[in-house]
This record gives C-alpha cells, structure tokens and sequence, in this order.
C-alpha cells in the first residue's frame, strides 16, 4: 500500500467577508482569519479522497489578533489628487487595519497629523506652493505595522494667493509698467499673462517671465497708450491644471506737458494791450 499524506486547509466560508466583517488575518499561529471550515485531504498512487469537517472554525477575534504576532503591513502605492485647494491621498489598504495614522512633515521640518479609519483621507491644511513628505502607520486593534514613506507632495498655488498680488502700476503719456512680487503662497508660478485693454478692448496679452536677476515680476507695454485716458490692466498667474484668476486694476495715461517756447516777447499797441506773441 503506497504512502497517504494528510493536508490541513482553511476553507473559507463565502467571498463576501470583508475586514469588517471577519478579520482577514491569522490569529494565535493557526493562519485562519475569515470563518471557515477545515478539509482532510488523503492522497496516494490511487488518486485523492477529501472530508469536510462538518464544524465551522469562527473567525478571528479582536482579542484573538491582539493577543497574536500579527502585525498590519505598511500601506504602500500612495496616490495624490489636488481639487482646488484640497488634497485628496489614497493609499493600497492593509489587511484588518482598523485605522490609520497619517504624519506630513514640511521643508523646515515642522509635523502635523491626522488620523483616518478609510485608506484614503482629505487635507485642506496644507500650504501652497510647498512640499510634503508623507508617513503612513497601519492600525489593527492596536497593533502598529512600521512606519512607510509613501511620497512627497508638491502642492499647487493656493486659489486666494491672487488676491494678495498688489502690482505697483507707473503709467506715462503712451505707455505703462508694472511691478509685482510672487508671495510665498503662490511663488512657484513662474509666469503671467499680461493684459492692457480699454473700452472692453484688450491689446494682445504678453507673458512674462521670472527673472533670476530681478526681486519682481516686471511689465512694459509694447503698444501705443492714447494720451489722458482711462485703461484697465489684467494679470493673470500661469500654472498647469489650475485657473488661479486675475489680479485687474486701473489707471489713467498722463497729459502731454504745456509746450512753452524759448524766446518770445510780447508787443503792446498804444492802449497798452498785448497784441503778438514771438
């Protein structure tokens, strides 16, 4: 009679359990975590014969998986989604985490933290314009996974920072120039569409660009301003995948100076009138 080996399986009951509903993961070294049933499996040179156990073995208990050497797997594959001035992080759930820890930690160092009981998590408190380095711990009723960096978040100019632009506007007879600083909420845009219009008119609008050279952002018109009128000026931020709005102000084109000749002399008649200029 050939040889008969005997394996033990863990069945699970239907494909519907989830975490919530039956810890999927091992508890106190059997490796069963998800209801089931165990299955005798007799094989030799004669072919295979199986038993079902007719007992459903319970699913893991909490107190079962904190009294285990289980511990949660590190969250992994971080994925960022910026709407507006939101953030939106989701990450591969880890199996039976309860709840999650998240850390971001800035350029100068400084932490904030949240916690989330999802694999997924919104966060309006952060800068714009700024980086951040993300840590995220998995939570199984108690039992921490290690610590995973999952990724660095370059976030986009904050949708207020438009409104704190403050362009210092110089016009003159037929022309004007503008000035401008980037704060630190929007600094890393790097262009700007400028544009001149009156009477609902607007001139062709011209990009500029940051010069490392300069402190600000400057403008000079390249067409012709008429004399003594009233004009409207639009700057707009440049940066892909978001419309940040534009700065607008107005101003007025200076007067031509009085033209006064040179030498002149004035000519009186015998009334003592004045009668000709020279």
């Amino acid at each position: 009679m050939g040889n008969i080996s005997l394996l033990l399986k863990p069945q699970e009951l239907a494909a519907k359990n989830t975490c919530s509903q039956f810890p999927l993961c091992p508890a106190r070294g059997f490796g069963v975590g998800v209801g089931g049933g165990l299955r005798f499996v007799v094989k030799n040179r004669y072919g295979e014969a199986s038993f079902d156990l007719p007992e459903t073995i319970p699913a893991s208990s909490p107190e079962d998986i904190k009294t285990s050497s289980f511990r949660p797997e590190k969250p992994s594959n971080l994925t960022i989604q910026q709407h507006g001035d939101k953030v939106v992080l989701s990450w591969d759930p880890s199996e039976c985490a309860t709840n999650y820890l998240l850390q971001f930690e800035d350029p100068d160092g400084e932490k904030f933290y949240q916690e989330v009981r999802e694999n997924t998590a919104t966060i309006t408190e952060f800068e714009g314009c700024s980086h951040y380095d993300v840590f995220v711990t998995a939570v199984a009723y108690g039992l921490y996974s290690d610590v995973a960096y999952l990724d660095t978040i370059d976030t986009h100019p904050s949708a207020s920072s438009i409104d704190n632009l403050d362009p210092r506007v110089s016009p003159s007879i037929d022309s004007v120039t503008a000035t401008w600083f980037g704060n630190s909420e929007i600094d890393c845009v790097s262009k700007y569409d400028v544009k001149v219009c009156k009477d609902g008119v607007c001139g062709k609008a011209v990009t500029v660009e940051i010069d490392p050279d300069l402190p600000s952002f400057e403008f000079r018109s390249t067409e012709e301003l008429e004399q003594c009128s009233d004009y409207m000026m639009s700057i707009k931020p440049l940066y892909k995948g978001k419309d940040l709005g534009e700065t607008v102000v107005t101003f007025t084109t200076s007067a031509p100076e009085p033209v006064t000749p040179e030498n002149f002399s004035v000519r009186l008649n015998e009334e003592g009138q004045k009668s000709e200029f020279f």
